[in-house]
This record gives structure tokens, sequence and C-alpha cells, in this order.
């Protein structure tokens, strides 16, 4: 049996229409039927203050979250400052950008710790100089290390203390954030809930700097197993003057 034709005038008089074959999917529109669904709002982070961090860890652990990664930082913005100086002294125009972006970023960094810090900042100055004395040894093999692995790396280049400055910097600022990194993760067993705390913008536009700045050398150092050893050695020397001014 033949079907007749579909009158299309009938369909639209029913209110029907007939697609054409190459026409879109048509999805069901959605009716509203006035309920409304209120869902619990997140909770902003919570920021733990310096008794509530004393009493859930003791006071070494707590001191040793936030000191330690400011000693080591302050080391390294120092061997930053050690880049703009022999740059200056030398005259390379080459780095004149990044010195000042370095500076800036040193300035602002310090700027901001000292605002933190309030009336302590003084006290906070004189342990500062306190791992400066402590380490002072340990800055000297640190910087032999690396010059010597420099030279080996750049024969005949008159600049490699360049290369070995700012890789002495990132690898200090990259031990930080992975310090940071794993505290996080016992401050989040501790608490029970997720804890995650950003790398200081200007840290990390000095690290990026760094690397700007070997790519602008020539090539990136490569990091040997005694390179990493003393930044782990100027660690420890940061966790042995904690342990030094927590007992007295």
């Amino acid at each position: 049996m033949q079907i007749p034709p579909i009158d299309k005038g009938l369909l639209a008089k029913i209110g029907a229409a007939v697609a054409p074959t190459t026409a879109p999917i048509i999805t069901a529109p959605v009716i509203d039927f006035g309920i409304e669904i209120n869902k619990p709002k997140p909770e902003p982070p919570k920021a733990l203050t310096s008794d509530e961090c004393v009493k859930l860890f003791g006071a070494r652990e707590a001191v040793l979250m936030n000191f330690i990664p400011q000693m080591l930082t302050a080391l390294a913005l120092e061997q930053a400052e050690g880049f703009i100086k022999y740059c200056r002294d030398n005259r390379l125009c080459e780095y004149k950008r990044h010195n000042r972006e370095m500076r800036k970023c040193i300035d602002e960094y310090n700027y901001e710790l000292r605002t933190s810090y309030g009336r302590s900042w003084f006290a906070y100055q004189k342990y500062l100089e306190r791992l400066r004395k402590t380490v002072e040894f340990d800055l000297f093999q640190c910087w032999c290390t690396f010059t010597n692995e420099a030279a080996r790396q750049y024969v005949g280049h008159p600049h490699k203390e360049i290369p070995a400055r700012v890789a002495f910097v990132r690898m200090i600022l990259t031990f930080v954030e992975d310090f940071d990194k794993n505290m996080d993760k016992v401050i989040a067993e501790r608490i029970n809930a997720p804890c995650s705390r950003k790398q200081n913008p200007y840290c990390f536009l000095i690290s990026v700097l760094c690397m700007d700045i070997a790519e602008t050398f020539g090539q990136q150092m490569q990091i040997t197993d005694t390179m990493t050893l003393c930044v782990k050695v100027l660690a420890n020397r940061c966790h042995a003057v904690v342990d030094a001014i927590m007992a007295e």
C-alpha cells in the first residue's frame, strides 16, 4: 500500500512541522517549577594563627615552618644581589632589564616581610645575622663548588660567575618551594583539611628571571649531585640555628 505524502499545511495547523534532514537536534526546553535548591557555599580557607600552630605542632615545628623558608630565601636574595653587583661592576648591558626587575622583586619582598613582622623585625634581623655567621664557611664552600662546576661546563667563557650565581639562587628557591609543599602535607594531615600555600610572587618572578638569564647567557647550567648537596647543607644549618634559638 502506498502512503500518501504528508500534508504540511495540516501539520502546521496542529502545531507540528516537518524538519529537514539537515536540521539540528532540538532539545526540550527546561521547565521552571519555581523550586530553588540552596547549595552549601564552600567556606573560605582559614589562616592558622600563631597560637593554633603551636598547639597543633609544638613550638619547634611551628617556628621551622616559617623561619626555615624565610632564612633560606634571605640567603637566595643575597646571592641575587651578588649577581646584580657583578653585572654592574662588569657593565654587562645585556642583563640590565633582568637586574632592574630583580632589584624591584627583592625590595618588594623585603618590604612585605618587614611589614608582616612589625616590631619583631629587628629581632628577625638579629637571627638572620646569626645565620650568616653560622653559614659563612658553608657559603664559601658552596660558591667554590658552583664556580668550579661552571668553569668545567663553560670553558673559555669570561663570565662563568653568571650561570653559577643564578643556578645557586634558583636551587635555593626551589628547595624552599618543595619545603613549603611538604609542610602543607603535614598541616593537612593534622587539621584533616586541604592546605595549600601560594608561592611568594616575588620569589617566583626571581626564579623565572634566573631561567631567562641562563637562556640569555647561552644555556642552563647542568645541576650535579654535589650542587644539590650544597643546598641541603645550608638547610641543615638553618635547622641548627633554629634549634639553638629555641633552646635559649
